[in-house]
């Protein structure tokens, strides 16, 4: 029989967490456990993640972003979001709920306030993440990163007032941090969006000029993915099951 070319595998990058970590989360979240016992802890999950997919023989690995996991009642959306979200000084303020689809007032977001212009030049952590990853793996790392659309369509807007540049500005600042991961050696980037499905066709075009704006420039032997996910948000309550 021919032999067939190896297919490469990864994860999406949200990895479970284990039982122990909601409660020290919750520990933590009325005081009663230190930010820098939580931070070991989130170390000692993406180790345990790493390990995971080492087992499971995975070609391309991830940290399974647990540093970025808190307040788990609205994680791994809270990872996608308010992690970021706090290391832009243009969002400020307490998150306040945000609906994300008119079919079920229940599905809500935390959502951050943008009361600034967006700068370039800010430092997301996705360097940090990708020297701690490669430190616990000889395997390929991958790095995920929130696209421009979902941290601008869940985010609540008092300065822009106009979505596609506000996205072009988020575009920017993840080239700034992309650039720098890349030239740290990263072959494998991942940009989630969400809620694809709940744009219309006008709004997916500015998002996708937003994305290739975010990659302009990358090394064309960097491997870039876009994962589309959450679909179920857009589905009407006919398909309810």
């Amino acid at each position: 029989m021919r032999p067939y070319p190896k297919y490469a595998t990864t994860v999406i990058g949200a990895h479970s967490v284990p039982d122990w970590y909601e409660a020290l989360d919750r520990l933590m979240a009325v005081g009663q456990l230190s930010m820098s016992s939580m931070a070991d802890a989130q170390y000692r999950a993406g180790l345990a993640a790493v390990k995971d997919q080492e087992l499971a023989d995975i070609d391309v690995v991830t940290g399974g972003e647990m540093h970025r996991r808190t307040h788990n009642r609205h994680s791994p959306p809270n990872a996608m979001l308010n992690h970021f979200w706090q290391k832009i000084p243009a969002f400020q303020g307490s998150t306040r709920p945000k609906p994300i689809t008119p079919h079920d007032p229940n599905v809500f977001h935390p959502a951050a306030t943008c009361k600034l212009r967006i700068a370039e030049i800010t430092d997301l952590g996705l360097l940090d993440e990708f020297k701690m990853v490669s430190a616990l793996t000889r395997k390929p790392v991958k790095i995920t990163m929130t696209g421009p659309h979902m941290l601008a369509k869940v985010a609540y807007d008092e300065y822009y007032n106009d979505m596609p540049a506000m996205m072009q500005d988020l575009a920017k600042l993840l080239r700034h941090n992309f650039k720098k991961f890349v030239d740290a050696g990263c072959q494998h980037i991942q940009i989630d969006e969400p809620l694809f499905t709940l744009a219309d066709d006008k709004e997916v075009e500015a998002a996708v000029n937003a994305i290739n704006l975010a990659i302009e420039g990358l090394n064309r032997t960097i491997h870039v993915s876009i994962h589309i996910c959450q679909g179920n948000y857009a589905v009407g309550k006919e398909y309810d099951a």
